[in-house]
Parts: structure tokens; sequence; C-alpha cells
């Protein structure tokens, strides 16, 4: 979704989630509760919706964009507005989503090595601290390590924690991925 640059509140300012969450809140229960719209996921301004028919997309984008523009003064973002199978999977929230599995975007991927890489040469720089590059590396391969769940990103030493340089390759080579499937659904196989 947009608006016109002159209104609403800046992107990246904490309190855009809040509004964001408080302000949609009514396309929310229109789409769930009025329409009785089941398939339906919204994560901030970004939201996806399921159906069996295209035609159904099509009718239900109409009375969004209806929605919007008339009760909340906003517009559907068309450049990034998509109606498509299942099958070829769906760009959301960094990550391509597909039946059964979810992948992790290259260009996130990379982004995400980028920051560690950076981090690192800022902590071998003097400019963070030991503590603030571990904090930073932690969160950046917790969240790499769901969908590469088999690669050992850290080589624990005493007072420190080194990444492994073979990790780091096979990280960059592979594709992540992890499955949707529960746990002991996957033992049963």
């Amino acid at each position: 979704m947009c608006s016109p640059s002159d209104v609403g509140v800046p992107i990246g300012n904490l309190t855009s989630q809040f509004f964001a969450n408080v302000y949609l809140d009514q396309l929310d229960h229109m789409i769930k509760d009025r329409w009785c719209i089941k398939n339906y996921i919204r994560y901030m301004d970004d939201f996806v919706t399921f159906a069996h028919e295209k035609e159904e997309l099509t009718e239900l984008k109409d009375r969004i964009q209806t929605y919007l523009t008339h009760s909340l003064k906003l517009t559907l973002k068309l450049s990034v507005t998509c109606l498509h199978k299942n099958n070829h999977g769906l760009n959301y929230l960094g990550m391509r989503i597909y039946p059964g599995h979810i992948r992790i975007k290259r260009e996130n991927k990379r982004r995400s090595l980028k920051n560690a890489y950076q981090k690192m040469t800022l902590y071998e720089k003097n400019v963070i601290t030991e503590d603030q590059m571990i904090h930073s590396l932690d969160s950046i391969f917790s969240h790499l390590k769901r969908f590469y769940p088999d690669i050992n990103l850290w080589v624990p030493e005493p007072k420190r924690c080194v990444v492994s340089c073979a990790s780091w390759r096979q990280l960059e080579q592979q594709p992540g991925e992890r499955s949707l499937r529960n746990p002991q659904q996957e033992q049963a196989r």
C-alpha cells in the first residue's frame, strides 16, 4: 500500500509499525468478519490472500482497493500487487514461500552475510565492542540458522566466538530452505 508523500508517518519510525497495525485493523475486520475471507494474512502493510480461482482474487483485489481508497485513503501499490498460482511461490517478508517449504531470498542472504562481515570488520577496527559484535552476529546467524540448520556458524573459543570459514563458504553456496511441515511429520516419513 502507499499514500501521498505529504501524509502518513515516516518509514522506519518505531511508531510506524504500531500505527500500521492500528490503522489497518479496520481492513482486517472488513476482510475477515464482513467479507468472511478465511485465507488472509497481514504483517504491517504487507498482506496476502488465497483463493481457488483467479476470478475470486481479482474481485477481492478490487473490493480491497475500493475499501482502502474510500475508507482509509490508501491505495494498493500496483508494482507489487500480483495474482498467481501458489506453486510458483510467493515473495513475502523477504522469503519465497512455496507449498510445503520456505526459501530465503538470495539478496536477503547476501545482505545478511554482508552485515555480518561489516560487524566483524567494525570489531577488528575497535569501532564496536566484542559484546556488540557477538550480539549482532547472534541475531544475524539465528535468522539464517532457520534456513540452514545443518551449518555450524559459530566455532566457540574461550571468551570469543569465531565464524567458521568452511561454514561461511557453505552458507554462501547453498540455497536456504526450510520445511513448513511439523518435525513429527518429517520423522514419520
